[in-house]
Order: C-alpha cells, then sequence, then structure tokens
C-alpha cells in the first residue's frame, strides 16, 4: 500500500505549478494571442491595460488558490472554496465542477472534430472520437503523465511565444495601433 502511495505522489513544485497554470490557460485558448488581441485589441491603448488586468488577475487567483491548498493540506477543490466541513455543500460544489468539466469536455470533442474536418478533411465525428480515445488514454495514465508532459511543453511554448513578441515588437513597433478599431 505505503509503495503503490509513493509511486502515485507527485512532486509539484512551485515551477512545475506555474507551468501547470500556464499551460491549462494557454491550452484552454484564452491566453492564445488571437484571442487576447480579438477580445482588447479592439479596444485600442485601454486594450493593453485590460490584457494587463487580467494577468494580475490570474497570478493573484492562481496564488491564492495554492496558498489556500498548502494551508489546508488538500488539493480537494471543494475544500479551498469551503473550508468548513459540511459535505452538502461540497457535494454540490463536487456536481458544479463536474457539470463543467463534462460541457467542457464535450465542447472540446466538436471544436476538435471540426478542426479534424477543417484542417484534414476527416469527418468532424471520426475526429472527435479520435480526441476521445487520446483524452481517455490521457486520463488513464493519470495526473503525474499529464503534468510531465506539461512540464516539458509548456517552457517551449512559453519561451516561443516569448521570442515571437520580442521579434514583432522590435521589427513591427511602428505598425502597432493603438487606435480603438470598429467594425460594423
Amino acid at each position: 500500500m505505503e509503495d503503490h502511495k509513493k509511486e502515485n505522489s507527485i512532486s509539484l513544485s512551485p515551477l512545475r505549478i506555474s507551468l501547470l497554470y500556464i499551460g491549462v490557460l494557454m491550452g484552454a485558448g484564452f491566453a492564445s494571442g488571437k484571442e487576447i488581441w480579438q477580445f482588447f485589441g479592439v479596444f485600442g491603448g485601454k486594450g493593453l491595460f485590460g490584457i494587463i488586468l487580467i494577468s494580475v488577475i490570474f497570478i493573484s487567483l492562481g496564488y491564492i488558490i495554492v496558498s489556500i491548498s498548502r494551508a489546508l493540506d488538500t488539493g480537494d477543490l471543494s475544500k479551498i472554496i469551503v473550508p468548513f466541513n459540511n459535505r452538502l455543500v461540497e457535494n454540490i460544489i463536487g456536481g458544479v465542477v463536474a457539470s463543467f468539466i463534462f460541457l467542457g469536455y464535450f465542447s472540446m470533442l466538436a471544436a476538435g472534430g471540426a478542426i479534424a474536418q477543417e484542417q484534414l478533411g476527416i469527418h468532424r465525428a471520426i475526429g472527435s472520437f479520435i480526441l476521445m480515445v487520446l483524452v481517455v488514454l490521457t486520463i488513464i495514465k493519470g495526473f503525474s503523465r499529464v503534468s510531465d508532459r506539461l512540464g516539458k511543453v509548456v517552457p517551449v511554448l512559453l519561451i516561443t511565444t516569448l521570442v515571437l513578441v520580442f521579434f514583432i515588437i522590435t521589427q513591427y513597433f511602428e505598425n502597432i495601433s493603438t487606435e480603438q478599431v470598429v467594425t460594423a
């Protein structure tokens, strides 16, 4: 029993947690450049303030969640949200979180099927099925495997993004406009 516990324990350093957090945000699409530009770019110079503000909010929320988790010595989200023992509230929170995960999973399958059809010419149902199999295989391998993979991919993604941002700013700075863009 103790060997099994050691085998499944995960060493999460602050750097690993940070990389996982960035990977989840970037992987979920919120932090991809195109979506940020589409959402904040229409506001011109004020949009830059919005990008900085949302970055501070994400960093702060991540720090708060990790701090509460460490103080309570738990990884259970319902215990982090409601630190007192109330089984009913914990079950409700668990149900809400499970519902969001369930909805996100099917949204991801639909998007994966659409991308497979658009990019590869594969019928979207087949693309969704392939993605479903990949997700199930990932889940079977467990969190430590996902954490390990993200720990290797996210630094490359982050460095590439920062290099591209630096290149775009240095090469095309004069073309960057802070004027508000309005489309009909």
